[in-house]
């Protein structure tokens, strides 16, 4: 130990009851032993999901890795950095995943198809008073094919340990809308030591996320409405009304039908079930013709979509119409927990 005060600080607060994590049904199996970049990258590619690594990075560097089950692409990327002396690099906002030359360790923490990772710690200190605040950022990223659409504004801690002193965080209980697949969260510790070294953070968060987008598509030309259940959640349908053309516009109505859920979002949330949900209308040269714009309308018992798009120049469009809609499979909220120890204080 140390030398002072080991000092663990149990925070107080839990979250609403939750379901299990939902887990991507994608899974990487890496070779294990002895093995080379070009074998790694060879099974990422195998799984659908292939990598990048620098250009500068030798196909046959030898790197050995410890057998285990097939794992989530995040967690069989984190490994495969961490074997390498690399890093994960978050490109296009979350979206795209590659490997980098780390600079330093890395502190980070897996769990299932979500990482929690520390992006940047400063440390200000109030000339006034001699107090010292810390500032801990935490980049929390997820399986890209994933809909997150909301998550706790700040981690609830169940565990933090200075190696020396005291400090003590108490979480705002905010909820963030998120749209792509990486959130920012800043941590803040008053009064930490000048002489501490390290922190070790333990915590959660929630998460409210599909499991993936589903296409649903439909014979737009048909007079009379259209039911489809999505083909990977049949508990989630869409009907698609009649088009309706207007002299100034065509408009496409779809409205979708969720299971019972016991998820609750606030009236301001509303919406964000609906934020990554798609219509594109696709014409007989099989190109998709784009929405001017959309409009989400909520009643208690359906929400309707509303997709407006430019006047039909010519009958022949609606020949062989059709109308693709993307929308989310059903929604879960769950906790994401993460384990960050020995993380070095500037």
């Amino acid at each position: 130990m140390p030398p002072g005060l080991l000092l663990a600080l149990v925070l107080l607060g839990t979250l609403p009851a939750a379901e299990p994590p939902i887990r991507s049904t994608q899974r990487i199996a890496l070779p294990a032993g002895e093995t080379t970049l070009d074998a790694v990258r060879e099974a990422f590619a195998k799984a659908g999901r292939p990598i990048a690594f620098p250009s500068d990075w030798d196909g046959k560097r030898k790197l050995t890795l410890a057998p285990t089950a097939p794992e989530t692409a995040i967690a069989a990327l984190d490994r495969v950095a961490r074997a390498v002396g690399g890093r994960i690099v978050l490109e296009d906002r979350g979206n795209v995943l590659k490997l980098a030359a780390a600079a330093g360790p890395m502190n980070a923490s897996t769990d299932g198809d979500f990482r929690t990772a520390v992006q940047e710690i400063a440390a200000r200190l109030n000339p006034d008073t001699g107090q010292r605040t810390l500032e801990v950022t935490l980049v929390c990223h997820w399986e890209p094919s994933f809909c997150v659409v909301r998550i706790d504004g700040e981690a609830t801690l169940t565990e933090v340990i200075l190696d020396v002193g005291k400090t003590a965080h108490t979480a705002a209980k905010t909820k963030a809308a998120t749209r792509d697949s990486q959130y920012l969260m800043t941590l803040r510790f008053p009064n930490v030591p000048r002489e501490a070294k390290t922190i070790s953070l333990k915590g959660r968060y929630a998460v409210t996320a599909a499991q993936a987008m589903q296409t649903i598509t439909f014979d737009a030309t048909k007079p009379m409405p259209q039911t489809l259940p999505g083909p990977l959640d049949a508990d989630v349908s869409a009907t698609l009304l009649p088009l309706r053309e207007l002299p100034d516009r065509r408009e496409a109505i779809v409205e979708l039908t969720y299971p019972p859920s016991t998820i609750e979002f606030e009236s301001f949330e509303s919406a964000l079930r609906f934020t990554r949900n798609r219509l594109t209308l696709v014409g007989s040269d099989g190109k998709p013709i784009r929405p001017l714009d959309d409009d989400l309308r909520e009643s208690p018992n359906k929400t309707t979509l509303v997709y407006r798009f430019a006047p039909s120049k010519a009958d022949k469009d609606r020949a062989s119409l059709k109308a693709v809609v993307v929308t989310p499979t059903r929604f879960h909220e769950f906790p994401v927990h993460f384990d960050l120890p020995g993380v070095p204080l500037p």
